[in-house]
């Protein structure tokens, strides 16, 4: 007999939430592909804690967002100074905005990747954060710079 059953995330965070209370971690797997590279759909598991104060740019959390009712696994890519978050899969363009500490359910301190566990103190992760981020706030700049010059590129082509 299997125990292995997939259950919606909406149904086990309570449960979550009370094992966090209690002290312990929660470990799961995690769905979807918003976290690529680092995190494959239904390959790759996250350890989950209770979190310990505000959180920082690079924190990993699952949230609550209240706009579609779902839970969501991404990073903190800024914190604003009304203490709100953004956050942004590794793998999507768009971002969740104003999200508080109260939708925090977990931070993850802990994953393991392909059979390989690592801890989010370790520095090759650390350095993959800062690539990751970095990465996607170019191509929002570029992306920026060519909607401002594309009207002067229209303007100077169309006169030829």
């Amino acid at each position: 007999m299997s125990l292995n059953k997939q259950l919606p995330i909406s149904e086990l965070v309570p449960l979550f939430q009370e094992i966090l209370d209690s002290g312990s971690n929660v470990n799961f797997t995690t769905k979807g592909t918003s976290m690529l590279p680092m995190l494959g759909d239904g390959v790759d598991t996250v350890v989950l804690t209770k979190p310990n104060g505000k959180l920082k740019k690079y924190d990993l959390p699952l949230f609550f967002l209240r706009g579609s009712n779902s839970y969501i696994l991404h990073r903190v890519i800024k914190v604003k100074k009304d203490g709100t978050y953004v956050m942004c899969g590794d793998n999507r363009d768009i971002c969740e905005i104003n999200v508080t500490d109260r939708d925090i359910v977990a931070v993850v301190t802990a994953f393991s990747h392909k059979g390989k566990k690592y801890s989010v103190k370790d520095f090759r992760y650390k350095l993959y954060c800062r690539f990751w981020v970095g990465k996607k706030k170019l191509k929002w700049k570029y992306c920026s710079l060519k909607e401002k010059l594309y009207p002067y590129y229209r303007k100077f082509f169309k006169n030829e």
